[in-house]
C-alpha cells in the first residue's frame, strides 16, 4: 500500500473527536505525538465572549447548512481565532484564561457562534444571544469544513443516548447471562 501525499503511512490516519471534557492538554499532546488528527472541544473563558464580540467581519466565515449552502453571517459565524488567542494571552493572562504555549505547535482554535434553536436556553458562556462553541484541531482546512467534521460526533452521542433510553443503562437481572440477553435485545432494537 502506498503512502499518502504527505508521506505518512495510511495506518497513521486516525481522526479523534471529543467534546470539551475530553479535550484535555495531556490527551491532545498524546494524540499529536502519535501523529493522529484531532477535533476536540475546548474550554472557554470570559475573554472568549469578548473575542466573539470584537471579531472583525473579515475573519468571519459563513456556517454551512446541512445541505452545504452557506448561512448568512447574521445567523452565525465561524472563525479561526488562534492568532487572536495567542496575541491576547501575554497581555491579559487572568482574563483570557487560555495559553496555547503548552500545547502542540500546530494547534488551531476555531470558534462557532450562532443563534440557538427556538426554545433553547442560553448558557452563561453565550454571547450576544449566540451559542458559542470552541474547538481545537491540528488539521488544516477551512473552518467551515472542520466544523462539519467536528459536529459529526453528535451522531455518536445521540446513539449513546438512544441506547440508554432503550434500557442499556438499566440492567434488570442479577445474573450475567440474563443481562447479556438484555444487552443483545437492546442492541437489536436499536439496530
Amino acid at each position: 500500500m502506498s503512502d499518502h501525499a504527505d508521506g505518512k503511512p495510511w495506518g497513521k490516519r486516525l481522526l479523534l473527536r471529543s467534546d470539551a471534557r475530553g479535550g484535555t492538554q495531556k490527551l491532545i499532546e498524546h494524540i499529536d505525538s502519535l501523529e493522529h488528527g484531532y477535533l476536540m472541544g475546548f474550554r472557554d473563558s470570559d475573554a472568549i465572549g469578548i473575542i466573539v464580540s470584537i471579531t472583525g467581519h473579515e475573519a468571519k466565515s459563513h456556517i454551512l447548512r446541512p445541505d452545504g449552502r452557506p448561512a448568512t453571517l447574521a445567523t452565525g459565524f465561524i472563525a479561526d481565532i488562534t492568532d487572536r488567542v495567542r496575541s491576547w494571552a501575554p497581555q491579559r493572562p487572568p482574563t483570557i484564561g487560555i495559553t496555547l504555549d503548552n500545547y502542540p505547535a500546530g494547534i488551531r482554535v476555531v470558534i462557532k457562534a450562532k443563534h440557538p434553536a427556538s426554545g433553547a436556553q442560553l448558557a452563561i458562556t453565550d454571547v450576544d444571544g449566540r451559542r458559542v462553541r470552541l474547538f481545537v484541531t491540528n488539521l488544516c482546512g477551512q473552518p467551515q469544513r472542520l466544523d462539519r467534521a467536528y459536529s459529526r460526533r453528535g451522531r455518536c452521542e445521540q446513539r449513546i443516548k438512544n441506547l440508554k433510553d432503550l434500557g442499556l443503562a438499566k440492567l434488570p437481572h442479577y445474573g450475567a447471562g440474563m443481562n447479556q440477553a438484555w444487552i443483545l435485545s437492546v442492541m437489536l432494537a436499536h439496530t
